[in-house]
């Protein structure tokens, strides 16, 4: 597998870093791109990953428009895959 490359409910999405203030992390499902804000703590780039990662397995596992997914249930979903141990490597994926 492609470095920062992973493969999510089958589909190839790109991890990339970016540098804005606004944002933490976003997802394109368009262009199957999720960006992490380099500039944020590192265990807050890690978590934000997976928080984005679980935003694509919503949006391929279900019928609801990716706006409609339950936010505060991803967001604790995020925090306990960290809490147990789960990184970006376990994705492939290097963040910078």
């Amino acid at each position: 597998m492609a470095k920062n490359k992973p493969k999510i409910c089958g589909h190839r999405y790109t991890v990339i870093a970016y540098d804005e203030d606004s944002l933490i992390g976003t997802t394109s499902f368009d262009t199957m791109t999720i960006k992490i804000n380099s500039r944020a703590p590192r265990e807050i780039q890690e978590e934000t990953l997976i928080h984005e990662i679980l935003h694509c397995i919503f949006f391929h596992s279900s019928e609801r428009d990716w706006h409609e997914h339950p936010e505060a249930l991803i967001q604790a979903i995020a925090n306990g895959l960290w809490q147990a141990g789960i990184r970006p490597e376990h994705f492939n994926i290097e963040l910078p």
